[in-house]
Order: structure tokens, then C-alpha cells, then sequence
């Protein structure tokens, strides 16, 4: 009973997060859509985040840890890379480029292609790539909006990709962002909710 009570504890913890992860994320889109119309702000292609992670699919539940990194390059062209890990041990690392071209003096048209490798908690791996375009919005000096759509193909196997990104400024170089994305690679339906900080360089 006594571990029946932990399982349940933990499951509990996880969905109270990825509720927080929701609420904060529509509230920082809600605060960009009435400030769009300010002075835009910059968007930066230089960038370290970090962040929580919440892992979600049909009879599996997990949380674990996100890093990523951009590097802008050239004039319109940035390196990606990210890495996530699952507390049961599996894995997920991006390694990339990208280009960017402004639509707008508060938006950007974002393309991107990189290479994937995936491993499971049963140390088995995979790879294969993904390629993904979009856009990326600031809204003033304070908030920020992307979404991207994309597809992955990892070993003959490929899925469409939803990502969606919502931060707030906190100092000059520091944002607090809420994101999800959605991933369909293999037909897993796999959701993984992020909260965290996205130090800008």
C-alpha cells in the first residue's frame, strides 16, 4: 500500500506540473496578443535554455530535464542543438541549422533542419532527422511567440511536429518561457510540456 501511495503521489506531482506549464504558457500568449501592437522588441538567435520537462503518451507518464542552444551565424543563418533527458533513462538529442528572414520589423520566418538520434530506456537507439519552418514574434521590449510545424523521420518511420513557445522578459537577457510541443514521430502522440529560462547572450 505503502508504494501503491508513492506511484499515485508522483503521478499527482507530475499533472500539477504539467497543469502550471499550461496556465503559464496560455497567460504569456494572452499578454502578447494585447501587446502586439507595441514596439517589437528583439529577437535574439543567441541563446542558452533550460528547463523542465513533462513527457506525455498514451500509458506513459514522466518528467526529466530539457537543454538547448542557438548560435546565430553569417546574417540570416543559426546552429542548433538539444538535448532531452528522460528520468527513466531514455534520451533525445537535435543537432542542426537553421536560417531566419524577417517578415516584419516584429517577425521572423524561421526554417530549420537538423539530425535526431533517440535513445530508450532499454538502451536501444535510433536516427534520423527533422526539418521544421515557422515563425518567431516578439511583442515590445517583454514578451515573445513562436510556433513551428515540422515533420521527423527516424529510422523509416516519419511524423508531423507542432511547436509552440510563449516568453516573458524578466532582465535584460533572461526570459521565462512555457512551451509544448507535440510529436507524432511513429504515431506516439507524444505531448512534452517545458517550463524554464532561456538566458539570452
Amino acid at each position: 500500500m505503502g508504494d501503491e501511495f508513492k506511484v499515485e503521489k508522483s503521478y499527482t506531482k507530475k499533472e500539477e506540473a504539467m497543469k502550471l506549464v499550461k496556465k503559464t504558457m496560455i497567460a504569456i500568449a494572452i499578454s502578447s496578443a494585447m501587446v502586439a501592437t507595441a514596439q517589437a522588441g528583439n529577437i535574439s538567435y543567441n541563446y542558452v535554455d533550460i528547463n523542465y520537462a513533462s513527457f506525455h503518451q498514451s500509458g506513459f507518464s514522466e518528467s526529466g530535464f530539457d537543454v538547448g542552444l542557438s548560435a546565430g551565424f553569417g546574417n540570416n543563418a543559426y546552429f542548433l542543438a538539444e538535448h532531452y533527458n528522460v528520468n527513466n533513462g531514455g534520451d533525445r538529442t537535435k543537432v542542426g541549422v537553421g536560417y531566419h528572414m524577417p517578415l516584419s520589423d516584429q517577425s521572423d520566418f524561421v526554417a530549420a533542419i537538423s539530425y535526431r538520434g533517440v535513445t530508450n530506456a532499454f538502451s536501444q537507439t535510433a536516427s534520423g532527422y527533422e526539418a521544421e519552418v515557422g515563425a518567431r514574434m516578439a511583442s515590445g521590449s517583454k514578451f515573445s511567440f513562436d510556433a513551428k510545424v515540422g515533420i521527423a523521420n527516424v529510422s523509416g518511420s516519419s511524423g508531423i511536429q507542432l511547436g509552440l513557445l510563449a516568453g516573458y522578459r524578466v532582465t535584460n537577457n533572461v526570459d521565462i518561457t512555457a512551451s509544448y510541443l507535440n510529436d507524432d514521430w511513429w504515431s506516439t502522440g507524444l505531448s512534452i510540456y517545458k517550463l524554464g529560462a532561456r538566458i539570452n547572450f
